[in-house]
């Protein structure tokens, strides 16, 4: 069984609880047709057990999904594993939030990792380095490691890179990797 599968068999779950609510309220307005009741009225109760669960998935389920990943002794390297996949669900969120929330060096070192694999989508790499800006002072150990991503060649990647290095070091050199790297 893959690591992810924490998330994924969580996150599947809520879906099918889902369903299940939906089916359940969408057989209020077959029992009321079969009462004698108009076709209208059968017609505005199934919207209004649509309407029922999309409220069930958006303000419950959601909230209820996060708390569970927050409660749930989730490893960091289910969290990495889950984030280093192609999925594009949800669960990537889920999973770095659950990563971010730690707070250990052992999800610092994780985040700085993710920060630095050219496999992962810059987009989430950019995340990863602004979780590492949180940090603050406390990411100060994995400067040269950010300092490498300014070697990177995607731009926005290395401003981000940038921000985290002047917030984290207090210093500036631009982007220049090996100004930086004879400073530290």
């Amino acid at each position: 069984m893959e690591r992810k599968s924490v998330f994924k068999t969580s996150f599947y779950r809520m879906w099918e609880v889902t369903i299940l609510v939906f089916l359940a309220l969408g057989l209020i307005p077959i029992i009321v047709y079969q009462q004698g009741f108009t076709l209208g009225t059968m017609l505005g109760l199934f919207i209004g057990a649509f309407i029922a669960t999309l409220f069930f998935v958006g303000m419950i389920g959601s909230p209820l999904l996060t708390l569970y990943f927050r409660i749930k002794q989730i490893s960091i390297a289910e969290c990495v594993a889950c984030l280093q996949s192609k999925d594009e669900t949800i669960v990537h969120s889920f999973a770095f939030n659950k990563l971010q929330s730690l707070k250990t060096s052992d999800a610092l070192v994780s985040l700085v990792n993710l920060a630095q694999d050219k496999n992962i989508d810059t987009g989430l790499r950019k995340q990863v380095l602004s979780a590492i800006r949180k940090a603050g002072t406390h990411a100060r150990e994995y400067v040269p490691m950010i300092v490498n991503i300014l070697d990177s060649e995607e731009k926005t990647l290395r401003k981000e890179a940038l921000k985290t290095l002047r917030l984290v070091t207090g210093l500036d050199f631009g982007e220049d990797a090996e100004q930086w790297r004879q400073h530290l």
